[in-house]
């Protein structure tokens, strides 16, 4: 986990239970990538403090927990410092990590944390509080996302015998519904709908009934690959996998069902294959409904 720490200075130990409140101006979030478990983030950091318990050298000691270790582009600018007023600004703009959790994949709901972390003295001396000044800019906006609220925490990380204070920020950020419909639901009902349409063609195409269902299975195989080239490696079934599980359960039905009155008419068995047809397609009817309404509970 990468790191960046404030310009450190020798100096005496601040008072005890000295308190630095701080504040954040979030100017923009872009590059929300799950594959690499990163983001990137614009925004301004502000410390306020009371000079006569803490020096401006010594609230320069912080780091930012989470910043990714392959951001080369990260800035980190001072662009204000007043010790006389305790004031200390910086403009921050890199990449940041986060484990993101994707059970619900395509309609997940992640939050997206900056954590600040006081590196100079532990929280006996120094901590952070949530300053009065903290705001997401209105123009913020990110390309197939939702803004949620956002929410600011303070709490402590211990390292052996010491706890150093931490500044909490996260934004919620949630995939449109219709969105994840349109793009990821629809076309998986689509490739369902068409393969049970073999039921409809006639019995004696026998062999195309076969091949149509073979190449939706192969086309649906290939849109599920093409949804995870976005997902980082995981060790659990997303929404998507399970919808996916669901459609492969119902393939194989079809192509066994279809396989098997191939195979009576090709043997002339002396059965109505018509009536043989049409109970497939109702044994599949109620097979799906079971899995759909599984499906729905495990979300």
């Amino acid at each position: 986990m990468g790191s960046i720490h404030g310009a450190v200075c020798a100096q005496d130990q601040p008072a005890e239970n000295t308190i630095i409140e701080v504040g954040m101006w979030v100017s923009d979030i872009k590059g929300v990538d799950l594959a690499s478990s990163s983001f990137n983030m614009d925004f301004y950091l502000l410390f306020e403090f009371n000079p006569s318990e803490i020096s401006l050298d010594q609230v320069r000691k912080f780091t930012i927990v989470n910043i990714a270790i392959i951001d080369i582009d990260l800035s980190i600018n001072e662009v204000e410092a007043n010790e006389q007023e305790g004031v200390l600004i910086y403009q921050v703009i890199g990449a940041f990590t986060k484990n993101f959790d994707i059970q619900r994949y395509p309609f997940e709901t992640h939050t997206l944390e900056i954590i600040i972390e006081y590196s100079g003295f532990n929280s006996s001396f120094v901590s952070y509080k949530v300053g009065s000044k903290i705001k997401v800019d209105e123009s913020v906006n990110i390309a197939g996302w939702e803004l949620g609220d956002y929410k600011t925490e303070i709490s402590e990380k211990a390292y052996f015998d010491n706890s150093y204070s931490r500044f909490i920020f996260g934004i919620d950020i949630s995939r449109p519904w219709l969105s994840g419909i349109i793009k990821n639901i629809l076309p998986l009902a689509i490739f369902a709908v068409m393969a049970m349409l073999a039921f409809l063609v006639p019995i004696e195409e026998s062999g195309q009934r076969l091949a149509l269902v073979s190449v939706i299975l192969l086309s649906t195989i290939t849109f599920h690959f093409a949804l995870l080239s976005g997902l980082p490696p995981r060790d659990y079934l997303t929404f998507s996998d399970k919808i996916m599980l669901v459609l492969d359960l119902v393939f194989l039905y079809i192509l066994t069902a279809v396989a098997y009155i191939m195979y009576l008419q090709t043997k002339k068995k002396d059965v109505d294959l018509m009536t043989i047809n049409k109970r497939a397609l109702e044994i599949l009817i109620v097979l799906f409904a079971i899995l759909l309404v599984g499906l729905i509970i495990s979300f």
